[in-house]
């Protein structure tokens, strides 16, 4: 029963009347408990609950006691709008009363600091604020981050958030250093565990976040550069870094099925060492169409961040085993691929672009042998990779 705090001074809140018969229908266990907490207080009649509760007033509590019954036997909705009431004759004769003062009461906070899934505060990168970056060092876990759980969150899901990602920002927390750290070096596996997984298949690779032994190490390696990973369940497979320039993550490109890379996993890192790289080539303009394999796209990617000032427009024609490139490598520039499977479906794809489009052609010696006898055009410029490897077509 809602007193509306009638006869009471200070407003905020309102007061809970149970019968007996109430308390039942409620669930007595359930009462006992608030009770226990000293939420929910007894008394033998309204008399003792006025001069017990200071800010309940004796004629209010009566008088609204009374309005209540009386709608209950006549059917119509109370002040309050109520149009039910399964014990409503019992308040006026109960043995006890059972009365609660409710006051709003803030539950759980939704709302919070962006984190990383590693547990980093982030903030926004620049002023347009459409990417974030982690605060070195800071750390965040439980209700004073947000976006964990969305719009709304499952019951028990706070406790959870707290187990993991307190552990996790406590592990991570651990692991700052203030002296210097030594750079990734390419004959030293290193320990690394997996954070989060890109689902996105790009023609059967993801990308794999993976902390680096502290919170602080800087990834100083250009994007392309290779990487071996190995788990429990592999011995180890070479793939490309992704990102530039990160703090204590780096991005993987690794096979989607590759066993034992799943979040939480601990795997090993080592860096390879860098490949011989042919002459750069120098792309004068605007537009450029580059022909792969294997993971030579991240080098040209390279090359074309360097040096091409101007471009606009890139346009990856992509080998049978080609990995497809990350295309946030050339901000700003528009870019599509596709993958061809023949001679003659790579020779068609060219044929539609513009007669004075530069060309760029990044395979292994075998492949380059086959194109440059099909390839009939100017302002082609070879890239050619010292790996020997055969050319996937015949």
């Amino acid at each position: 029963l809602r007193l509306s705090a009638l006869g009471v001074e200070d407003r905020k809140g309102a007061w809970l009347v149970l019968s007996s018969e109430m308390v039942d229908r409620f669930g007595a266990a359930s009462a006992s408990f608030y009770a226990s907490k000293g939420l929910l207080r007894r008394f033998s009649s309204v008399h003792e609950a006025a001069t017990e509760l200071e800010k309940l007033s004796l004629e209010g509590l009566e008088q609204t006691i009374e309005e209540y019954v009386s709608s209950w036997r006549s059917g119509e909705p109370d002040t309050f709008g109520k149009d039910y009431y399964p014990s409503g004759g019992t308040l006026r004769d109960t043995a006890e009363y059972w009365i609660a003062l409710i006051t709003p009461a803030l539950h759980y906070s939704m709302g919070g600091l962006r984190i990383s899934p590693s547990a980093e505060i982030l903030r926004k990168r620049g002023e347009s604020g459409s990417s974030f970056t982690a605060i070195p060092g800071l750390f965040g876990a439980g209700e004073v981050t947000g976006g964990m759980h969305g719009a709304n969150r499952l019951a028990g899901n706070s406790l959870l958030e707290c187990v993991v990602m307190g552990r996790i920002a406590g592990e991570r927390a651990s692991s700052v250093s203030l002296k210097p750290l030594p750079p990734l070096v390419s004959d030293q596996w290193t320990e690394s565990r997996v954070r989060s997984i890109n689902s996105t298949d790009y023609h059967g690779y993801k990308t794999t976040y993976l902390e680096l032994p502290s919170a602080l190490h800087e990834v100083n390696v250009p994007a392309g550069q290779r990487f071996k990973i190995r788990s429990q369940k592999h011995g180890g497979v070479a793939v490309p870094n992704l990102a530039v320039g990160t703090r204590g993550v780096i991005a993987l490109l690794t096979p989607k099925d590759y066993p034992g890379v799943y979040p939480g996993a601990k795997v090993d890192i080592l860096m390879l060492e860098p490949r011989a790289r042919a002459s750069e080539p120098t792309v004068n303009g605007s537009s450029v169409t580059v022909i792969t394999s294997e993971d030579r796209a991240f080098d040209t990617l390279q090359t074309l961040r360097r040096g091409a000032e101007n471009l606009s427009a890139v346009f990856f024609l992509l080998l049978e085993d080609a990995i497809v490139p990350d295309n946030s490598l050339l901000p700003g520039v528009q870019f599509s691929t596709a993958r061809v499977e023949s001679i003659t479906a790579l020779l068609v794809h060219l044929s539609k672009r513009g007669p004075e489009e530069e060309v760029i052609v990044a395979v292994n010696a075998d492949a380059r042998s086959v194109l440059e006898g099909e390839i009939e055009r100017e302002n082609v410029v070879y890239v050619e990779s010292p790996e020997k490897k055969e050319c996937p077509w015949d």
